[in-house]
């Protein structure tokens, strides 16, 4: 029972981070393509370039998601 409940808590925080990176990707990214619209190409580019290092923080939690569950197949 107690296994269980560990393993849908561990569940539970890891698509909980998978979700907050992809939202913060999504919003940083847009928020730094449409400063580059603007003409604010210093701003821009630093925003965009953190958002697509979130992005790909969060394709290697997707990656690596299995692992981190320890959802192992034998």
């Amino acid at each position: 029972m107690t296994d269980r409940l560990l393993a849908r808590c561990l569940w539970l925080l890891i698509m909980s981070m998978i979700a907050a990176c992809a939202m913060g990707c999504l919003i940083l990214v847009y928020h730094g393509l449409f400063r580059l619209v603007t003409l604010q190409f210093e701003s821009g580019g630093v925003i965009a370039a953190s958002g697509a290092a979130l992005g790909a923080a969060c394709w290697v939690l997707c990656k690596h998601s299995d692992d981190l569950i320890d959802r192992r197949r034998p």
